[in-house]
């Protein structure tokens, strides 16, 4: 059983644990921060990382929707794109990936990306497939043609 002698002793018991207890709090909610701090500095670091090693390639087909499919054979893999539609190819930013493009009886040859280009931005590179040819643009507003359609077969 707890005699206390005064009001006074009570009130500075009182106090002293409404401090402590206050302190308690307060550390709690400090180390619950820096671990969110933490945590969101360690995802943020591996988006960062992760964003750095790789790079998009968009291919955008302008090919008229009466034509079928074009079929790509890349280093890195095959797909078909449907005409008037896009496709979005995530690759090691130190790989070179390139591509032998099928439409109709008419085939390309295009080096879809190259580490040693200049890319400005961070949209990677956008490659437009259109009945002429194939142009490609490292900043997703001027485009240079980098390859033309020939027949099957024809170097």
């Amino acid at each position: 059983m707890c005699v206390y002698l005064s009001h006074n002793v009570y009130l500075n018991q009182t106090l002293r644990n409404f401090k402590m207890s206050t302190y308690v709090v307060f550390f709690l909610a400090l180390v619950f921060v820096l671990f969110n701090v933490s945590t969101d500095a360690k995802h943020q670091y591996n988006q960062t990382t992760n964003a750095k090693s790789r790079i998009n390639i968009t291919f955008k087909s302008l090919i008229p929707l009466s034509e079928r499919d074009l079929y790509f054979d890349c280093k890195v893999g095959t797909f078909l794109l449907p005409s008037q539609q896009d496709h979005i190819m995530a690759v090691s930013i130190d790989q070179v990936v390139s591509c032998h493009v099928y439409r109709n009886h008419l085939e390309a040859t295009i080096t879809a990306f190259d580490p040693k280009s200049k890319l400005i931005g961070h949209l990677g590179v956008v490659w437009l497939i259109r009945p002429d040819g194939l142009l490609q643009s490292l900043d997703g507003f001027f485009f240079e043609k980098k390859a033309t359609w020939k027949p099957l077969g024809q170097k």
